[in-house]
């Protein structure tokens, strides 16, 4: 009995160790970041303020009125004289009609920005933010703020997975895929996408792999 109990102690023992070894083999997973869709920042929460002084991630903002202060979100705000991005006033931004737009987005009456930058040749007035980073106005579309070549405005539709299409081309995060089908082209999700002939992953082509076949996300 007593060796049976000595026995099983052991046993136990072992398994803990193998256990200890096991879990210090296995990386740890990386702390959470902090960010936004297509830029650095966090949602609301990284300003602070009080009575007289407004920060940004504990760096102090200049400029910036505390009584009037708001967090817009996406490394945004505002008070009622100046805009601010990551705590970095935007010198062109008109604080009383500036409103924060998705993708890293915003516009007053006469600008647009993107992560606090003004656009160039961007009309204010029919801007759009279509989300995965996607935007137009009525003359171009634009991925991360930069105008995406050749993409027609009047057809263009984002589907999904950073993919987007219009009735002649097929783009990932702003890049054409130049064998895409429009017509035929289906987001699966997870990243991955197909036409009737071919099947991408996160934007690049999976050689070999045929729709309907083996390897598309269940």
């Amino acid at each position: 009995m007593k060796k049976m109990m000595l026995l099983g102690a052991l046993l136990l023992i072992g398994a803990q160790m193998w256990t200890n070894e096991c879990r210090a083999a296995l990386p740890m997973p990386p702390v959470p970041g902090c960010e936004y869709e297509y830029g650095p920042g966090c949602p609301p929460g990284d300003y602070r303020k009080d009575a007289w002084t407004v920060w940004y991630r504990g760096r102090e903002v200049e400029e910036a009125s505390a009584q009037s202060f708001v967090d817009l979100g996406s490394g945004y705000g505002k008070d009622n004289w100046a805009v601010f991005f990551e705590g970095r006033k935007i010198k062109e931004a008109a604080a009383m009609s500036f409103a924060v737009l998705t993708g890293g987005y915003a516009r007053d009456n006469w600008k647009v920005f993107w992560k606090g930058t003004p656009l160039a040749d961007v009309s204010a007035s029919s801007f759009v933010a279509l989300g995965d980073g996607y935007a137009r106005d009525n003359w171009k579309v634009l991925w991360a703020g930069q105008p995406i070549r050749d993409a027609a405005v009047n057809s263009f539709a984002v589907l999904g997975d950073g993919y987007a299409r219009d009735n002649w081309k097929v783009f990932w995060c702003g890049r054409e895929l130049p064998d895409a089908d429009p017509q035929s082209f289906k987001v699966l999700g997870r990243g991955y996408a197909r036409d009737n002939w071919r099947i991408w992953y996160c934007g690049r082509e999976t050689r070999g792999v045929m729709p309907g076949g083996p390897g598309l996300p269940r």
